[in-house]
């Protein structure tokens, strides 16, 4: 148990670092638009892909590498509790249509990067 613990922690302190950076580094470029927020969502949704594609290949691995990366990090990287704020504010800004852009661009996007994930991982180790 402690090492699940241990696992989780440590990845949620790099994803929560990695998220940070995206927002530090893209969300001043539009002043209406969080770009860092929908980068870390594509981004986390193509490596859960990428990585459950591989945990299902490989289901010797240890359950503690998908505690640390995917648990921990992508449950740190990803930011759909800043996403649902995003939206809410558009909505209470009267912005409909800027909230509805926003559910469309993470939600379709956030499907089609998982499904990309998976893709890549096919094609790059031709399972």
């Amino acid at each position: 148990m402690f090492q699940a613990i241990l696992c989780i922690s440590c990845g949620a302190v790099f994803g929560a670092l990695g998220r940070w950076g995206l927002t530090y580094s893209f969300n001043s470029l539009f002043s209406t638009f969080a770009l860092g927020t929908l980068v870390a969502n594509l981004v986390g949704c193509c490596l859960v892909g990428v990585l459950m594609a591989f945990f299902w290949q490989h289901p010797q691995v240890n359950d503690l590498w998908k505690l640390f990366l995917v648990t921990g990090f992508l449950g740190a990287f990803t930011t759909f509790s800043s996403f649902s704020i995003e939206v809410v504010e558009l909505l209470m800004s009267d912005k409909w249509f800027g909230a509805l852009g926003v559910i469309a661009f993470h939600l379709i996007g956030g499907v089609m990067s998982t499904m990309l994930g998976i893709l890549l991982y096919k094609l790059l180790f031709r399972s």
